[in-house]
């Protein structure tokens, strides 16, 4: 009986020591899948992983003036970058506007959507986004105004 006993332990360790083997390999196929397939999408993105920094004589004097949140993160600092060669870019604006909308920071909102609006003054998605930040900053009046003229 002690022996059936033993048997039993043994072979319940032997399948949990399995299955943790398996459960680590299959994490170790997907971080190697995941890490191969990185190059390919910055291909199809259009170059680099990670864009590089700007020089600071590069970047829109309106964008100069934004301030930093207390922990800028690099989403931040790639959008900036994408910016710095092509101020024009919406989205990037869009994905700062949203990291300040995060951390509930209105006053670096308004700056961002500002340097947007200055950069396109004619994009429909740059007035309604602006309205949106309008609205957060309590200025109705002026997000109503861009809102309609979206």
């Amino acid at each position: 009986m002690a022996n059936t006993k033993r048997l039993i332990k043994q072979k319940r360790t032997v399948r949990i020591a399995g299955v943790t083997a398996w459960r680590w390999a299959a994490l170790l196929v997907w971080g190697a899948m995941a890490a191969l397939s990185m190059p390919a999408q910055a291909e199809q993105q259009g170059g680099m992983a990670f864009p590089a920094a700007a020089r600071p004589d590069s970047i829109p004097p309106t964008a100069r003036k934004a301030p930093t949140a207390p922990a800028q993160d690099s989403a931040i600092a790639a959008a900036w970058g994408a910016i710095a060669t092509d101020p024009t870019l919406v989205p990037e604006y869009q994905k700062i506007i949203a990291v300040y909308k995060s951390r509930k920071l209105p006053e670096q909102e308004h700056t961002v959507a500002t340097a947007m609006m200055a950069a396109n003054a004619g994009n429909p998605i740059a007035w309604y986004t602006y309205a949106d930040v309008m609205l957060d900053n309590s200025e109705p009046d002026t997000a109503i105004f861009w809102l309609q003229r979206a």
